[in-house]
């Protein structure tokens, strides 16, 4: 995350404000979201954003080696850890402890931010 924030002159730059996070994300994901991950994200209220996966790029390479039943989510993991590193607070609905894919059958959520 630092290196993002620096190659998008934010080094300097606490993210402090619902606004100032939307742009940051929008902008960090413009860049580093591949075509091959097939997500959605949205911002349906204030302090929140929504994911929904389609068709998640992890699950695919597990699948092929034949581990998919026993995978543990790493995406929103890593998400979680980029605002840690950004020092924002956060909470994930729903907690994910294994992949949604198994468990739900779908892979959507919310990240509530306390900003």
């Amino acid at each position: 995350m630092q290196r993002i924030k620096k190659a998008m002159g934010w080094e300097n730059v606490k993210i402090e404000m619902f606004e100032q996070f939307k742009i940051f994300i929008t902008s960090g994901f413009s860049v580093i979201k591949g075509d091959f991950m097939d997500f959605k994200y949205t911002f349906p209220e204030n302090n929140r954003m929504h994911w929904e996966m389609n068709r998640c790029f992890v699950y695919k390479g597990m699948e092929m080696i034949g581990v998919h039943k026993q995978h543990e989510c790493g995406i929103i993991y890593r998400v979680s850890c980029w605002l840690d590193a950004l020092g924002i607070n956060h909470t994930i609905e729903p907690e994910i402890d294994k992949c949604l894919l198994n468990s739900r059958g779908n892979c959507n959520g919310d990240i509530i931010l306390n900003l």
